[in-house]
């Protein structure tokens, strides 16, 4: 294969690859964080009120069996609390961002890939200890994690293309 059947098949490629406008992906980045917003803010609530989760509680499925587990805390701080504190930082920057700040318009995305990669690999984590070491799962603490795979997915769309785009000259 030549350089030119290469290159024609990567335009070909690019070209016919789903194009999402730099608002869209905002805006889903957006709406997961408040959605992980929501579930975590849940479940903070539940460790500050020391009041079960709604769940069912029963067999494999068991919230409160899981918030009282070992990985439920992360030295001494409850985990609902670092994801709601980390899900936050995402919803202030991605603020910053639109808001024009040069730093954030410059960095948010970078910002927000860092934490949200983080964040996913927590979440993994914590999940796989909670299935196959605890043996039971919390559908609040899924919902959190898938959440954060979306952000992580739609994000890392928006890296690659911060990093694509022309450079401009001031």
């Amino acid at each position: 294969m030549t350089s030119n059947t290469i290159s024609a098949q990567h335009v070909a490629l690019q070209e016919s690859a789903p194009r999402f406008s730099k608002w869209f992906l905002w805006t889903a980045v957006l709406i997961f964080t408040c959605g992980a917003l929501f579930t975590s803010g849940y479940m903070s609530y539940g460790e500050i009120t020391a009041t079960p989760a709604m769940c069912s509680n029963d067999g494999f499925v068991n919230c409160d069996a899981v918030r009282a587990s070992v990985w439920s805390e992360l030295a001494g701080i409850p985990v609902a609390y670092l994801g709601f504190i980390t899900y936050s930082a995402i919803f202030i920057t991605l603020m910053l961002e639109r808001r024009g700040i040069p730093f954030f318009q410059a960095n948010g995305v970078i910002l927000i890939f860092a934490m949200s990669l983080f964040g996913f690999l927590f979440h993994c984590y914590l999940t796989y200890n909670s299935i196959f070491t605890l043996g039971k799962i919390c559908p609040w603490c899924v919902a959190t994690h898938g959440f954060m795979t979306f952000i992580l997915i739609f994000n890392t769309i928006r890296l690659v293309r911060h990093f694509n785009q022309p450079v401009t000259q001031a």
